[in-house]
């Protein structure tokens, strides 16, 4: 989408069928992948962060923490990412993607 793919219409609306598909089988294995589509292609943040928040609930890789923290940047609540900066404290996770992003939301917080 962001290139201007010709198909890109066709994809986005594919996607949205099997996220759509994945919600009504109750399952959600692919919040982490529909958060980042929310937050860069439907543009959508608070959508994003929802789904980031309950991903983040079982999921906890660096990728799911970054998409937590992006998705709180960019719906303005910076407060949702908490769980994520108790998660890095009490592990000590360093990521290079995450850091930043980390920094970034701590200058929003204070």
């Amino acid at each position: 989408a962001a290139a201007g793919d010709a198909q890109a219409p066709r994809l986005v609306a594919l996607l949205d069928e099997r996220f759509a598909a994945d919600a009504l089988s109750g399952l959600r294995l692919h919040q982490r992948e529909e958060a980042r589509y929310a937050l860069a292609i439907a543009a959508d943040p608070a959508r994003a962060l929802d789904l980031a928040r309950r991903n983040f609930e079982v999921q906890k890789e660096p990728a799911d923490a970054l998409i937590l923290v992006e998705a709180a940047l960019a719906a303005g609540d910076p407060d949702a990412a908490r769980p994520v900066f108790a998660f890095v404290d009490a592990t000590g996770l360093a990521d290079a993607r995450l850091r930043p992003v980390l920094d970034r939301l701590k200058e929003k917080r204070t």
